[in-house]
């Protein structure tokens, strides 16, 4: 019996040990774990604010708490060695909900606003989605990118111009608008690319793992057609002495 490839058994493990990494204690409590939920926490009482309040100085004050947030989790992650698989799915989803809502707050303002609202929802539910698939097959979460993090300083900038600066001039903000959408489509392609590299990558390591499974077993197969071959040859020999 053909023992199992020892990489083609790591690539089955992979799945499992990412799941035992991602919950546990040590990788759940940590400082920018805690930021990031933080900035969970924050979206209601920036809607209370908003909505309710009508207090646009406090909104635009718990908009840029949150964004520091989002800058000093990262630093504090990779300076002190807490990166995790969690946090790399909380700080992203924090950021995007974050943003969604003051996006769909704000267009009630300014009505133009609509069609970025609805380009953000299919292109970071489109994302997630196929996150998901990526981080299911490949066992690994992949973080947010480069083009997405300018794409969220951006965003936040705008949203806060949008708040302070209510009485701007309309084609002001139609411009700021029509280089976040700009930035976000980039963005969307960029991580679609990403994506769909990984899951390609990961085609190409399964069939060479594959392919050196075959490789083992043809030539276990050999070495037992050889090894049988050399005892029939021994035992032919051993008949020709005894009748000898």
């Amino acid at each position: 019996m053909t023992k199992p490839n020892k990489n083609c058994k790591m690539y089955c493990e992979n799945g499992e040990s990412m799941n035992k990494k991602l919950f546990t204690k040590k990788n759940i409590v940590t400082i920018p774990n805690l930021l990031s939920l933080m900035r969970l926490v924050l979206i209601p009482f920036i809607c209370y604010e908003y909505f309710k309040l009508h207090d646009y100085v406090a909104t635009a004050v718990l908009v840029v708490v949150s964004a520091v947030t989002d800058i000093v989790d990262g630093i504090i992650a990779r300076k002190f060695g807490m990166v995790s698989d969690l946090g790399k799915m909380l700080d992203p989803l924090a950021d995007k909900l974050t943003e969604g809502v003051l996006i769909l707050a704000l267009s009630f303002t300014y009505k133009y606003l609509l069609p970025l609202v609805v380009s953000f929802t299919l292109f970071e539910v489109s994302k997630a989605i196929l996150g998901m698939v990526v981080v299911k097959k490949t066992g690994e979460v992949r973080g947010a990118k480069w083009f997405g993090k300018i794409n969220t300083v951006y965003l936040y900038e705008t949203i806060l111009v949008m708040i302070v600066f209510r009485n701007a001039p309309d084609n002001v903000i139609f411009a700021k608008m029509i280089v976040a959408f700009a930035l976000m489509l980039a963005s969307f392609i960029l991580y679609i690319i990403a994506y769909s590299k990984a899951l390609k990558d990961l085609k190409i390591k399964k069939e060479e793992e594959k392919n050196a499974l075959g490789t083992d077993e043809e030539t276990l197969k050999t070495f037992d057609n050889s090894a049988e071959k050399d005892i029939k040859t021994e035992k032919n020999g051993n008949d020709e002495s005894n009748c000898a």
